[in-house]
């Protein structure tokens, strides 16, 4: 799929816990506006739906009845279609009705459907309907882009949610969509069902996406895709499902089989890729995401041994941590050691694979002040570190590799110190099982027992006077560590 289209995106208004905005649009220009949406051939039709929640249904569709959503009280508005609205206390023209301003109509609703009260009124109006009816008459992608995201703002409030789940073939169409070639429809059909994933009703959708040639479409767009915000909605998409308690066993099984380990490791490798040759636009988002997804994974058990074994993977995660100390990617560098910490505790033959690779530690160390206030992230980043300093500390190790480490560690010294100070009362430290973090050993103090041993090795094996300097910055380091450890005791 090609990154760009032509026609530029619609941005819909933020979802209704972001937006906050008193608004006083006529309940009758968004009926109006709803009726703008019908197809030509079913807008005045004998015996059609109408657009109200008293109407007969057996009489002909009146032009603008709708319910106050402020009192409940039934407010009966003339059928001339008005050629004046009102909104925030300004009055402005209503377009004429013309098969041109679909567009205009179906963006207004658009952007109204992210509130709650208006989502409402519409979905008491048959909204939903008429947008079942449009999506399945569209004629371009412009029009199907705007049809689902209508959809998506509504899907943000409860009861015109539970409207659509009720509406029959409303699911089996939305999923139709993941088909088409149109990144914009595909972004917002991603995004619908995200929402619709999170709600009490998930199991219809669920039950619907378990069709492998679906999961295989999904899987097919993710690694396929060079438009980051496809991109990024096919991955939300995915996190979703690994984070419900009730897809995650129904929808994670068939997608483990059809790939998506390879496809997640292949994902990470691009946007770390990207970032390296200081493409930062929009990438530090996706690689969180991605990363995100594995982290979910590595929790389930069964799963984490599955990404374990995905050497690529595990070693790409790895090379997060060592991406440059920047702020784009903070966020990364953190999920990528909670990633790093839960899949050593089902994996731990790979601690030797990164024993040795002192960027990757330099690294971790680098990481201590960023993940000060986050403790889930602390208690993996010092799992992470006493493991690989006790084997390190087990190893044979000779002067140059003594001195590479004494260096690396005495260095970051002050900030080990300061993190210890600083959560001095925590108590016992945090190792990682295959649910994630229980206690164990305090990791922490391990670390830091191994740093010490370390430390004294490199002292008695420095003899020549070229590393005295070394030597007494690694003493003055050792000195210091040792009495702060003693002082937490």
């Amino acid at each position: 799929m090609e990154e760009n289209t032509e026609r530029g995106a619609h941005i819909p208004s933020p979802p209704p816990s972001e937006l906050d905005v008193s608004t006083t649009i006529d309940p009758s220009y968004i009926i109006y506006l709803i009726r703008q949406l019908l197809p030509q051939d079913k807008r005045l039709k004998n015996g059609s739906r109408g657009l109200s929640t008293h109407q007969n249904s057996n009489e002909e569709p009146q032009s603008y009845h709708s319910m106050n959503v402020d009192d409940g009280n039934k407010h009966e508005v003339e059928q001339n279609e008005p050629t004046e609205m009102q909104h925030d206390g300004l009055k402005y023209p209503v377009p004429a009705a013309t098969e041109d301003s679909w567009e205009e109509y179906g963006c207004i609703l658009w952007d109204l459907a992210a509130n709650q009260a208006h989502a409402e009124l519409m979905v008491q109006n048959l909204l939903v309907d008429v947008l079942l009816a449009s999506l399945s008459v569209a004629t371009s992608a412009r029009m199907t882009e705007i049809f689902l995201g209508i959809m998506a703002n509504l899907a943000c409030h409860d009861v015109p949610r539970n409207v659509m789940v009720s509406t029959e073939g409303l699911i089996e169409k939305v999923l139709e969509q993941l088909f088409l070639d149109d990144c914009p429809s595909l972004s917002e059909t991603c995004r619908l069902l995200v929402v619709c994933l999170q709600s009490s009703r998930a199991i219809k959708w669920i039950n619907a996406l378990e069709s492998e040639p679906i999961l295989q479409r999904l899987l097919w767009i993710t690694g396929n895709t060079l438009n980051s915000q496809l991109l990024e909605k096919c991955v939300e998409l995915l996190l979703a499902i690994a984070d419900s308690q009730i897809a995650k066993p129904i929808l994670l099984p068939p997608l483990l089989r059809l790939g998506l380990p390879d496809i997640l490791a292949d994902l990470l490798a691009c946007e770390i890729n990207k970032i390296s040759e200081g493409k930062l636009y929009d990438r530090d988002t996706i690689l969180d995401l991605i990363l995100q997804v594995c982290e979910a994974l590595s929790v389930v058990q069964n799963y984490s041994e599955m990404l374990c074994s995905n050497k690529k993977l595990f070693q790409l995660a790895c090379d997060v941590i060592k991406l440059p100390d920047i702020d784009e990617v903070a966020r990364s560098r953190v999920t990528a050691v909670v990633l790093i910490a839960n899949l050593l505790s089902d994996g731990p033959n790979r601690v030797a694979e990164i024993s040795h690779d002192l960027p990757f530690l330099q690294g971790l160390l680098d990481l201590l002040p960023s993940v000060s206030d986050d403790s889930q992230a602390r208690h993996a980043l010092w799992s992470v570190l006493a493991r690989i300093l006790v084997k390190v500390q087990d190893a044979d190790m000779g002067s140059l590799y003594l001195r590479q480490y004494a260096s690396v560690l005495m260095r970051k010294s002050d900030v080990i110190i300061e993190d210890i100070i600083d959560h001095n009362r925590e108590g016992e430290g945090w190792e990682c099982g295959s649910n994630g973090f229980t206690s164990g050993p305090n990791a922490k103090t391990k670390s830091v027992d191994s740093m010490l041993n370390i430390f004294d090795a490199w002292i008695n094996s420095s003899a020549s006077a070229r590393e005295q300097d070394l030597t007494k910055d690694v003493e003055r380091a050792h000195k210091l560590l040792r009495s702060c450890m003693e002082e937490q005791q």
